[in-house]
């Protein structure tokens, strides 16, 4: 690694762990909380000590971390993630972030993937941001969504 990018990386490294240190305490819901992303975010949240709720589609995230929240939740479903980040939202006396990480990706060429399959893809790429970000306005009255 040459001068400059050892710089800027140790520059980022401490600009971070200034961050991580201001964030303790603070309470974060997680969706797709039990993927790869979303298993090392929490590992990293819960190391730093936040408050986590946790929501997630099929696999409960097999986590050792204190949690105060956890539950499976369809974020395609703009219902089922307005109950859960109400539910969540009631857990505590301030939610100060939300991360959407639901997510897929089709690896096949695309002449072999089906309108159903791109579909279902869309649905869980974009319509679960969108499940999220209009439930944070909603129910979060000083977000800035």
């Amino acid at each position: 690694m040459d001068g400059e990018l050892r710089v800027v990386w140790a520059l980022l490294i401490v600009c971070s762990s200034k961050l991580l240190r201001k964030m303790k305490n603070s309470n974060y819901i997680i969706l797709g909380s039990s993927g790869g992303i979303g298993s090392q975010l929490v590992a990293d949240l819960s190391s730093n000590h936040c408050n986590l709720l946790l929501g997630y589609n099929n696999d409960s995230p097999h986590i050792d971390y204190p949690i105060i929240k956890s539950a499976q939740v369809d974020c395609r479903s703009f219902d089922d993630t307005m109950s859960f980040i109400d539910d969540c939202k009631n857990a505590v006396d301030h939610i100060h972030g939300i991360v959407s990480l639901p997510g897929s990706i089709l690896l096949r060429p695309p002449h072999l993937i089906t309108e159903k399959d791109f579909e279902e893809t869309i649905n869980t790429n974009l319509k679960t941001a969108f499940s999220v970000m209009r439930a944070a306005g909603k129910l979060l009255s000083d977000s800035s969504v």
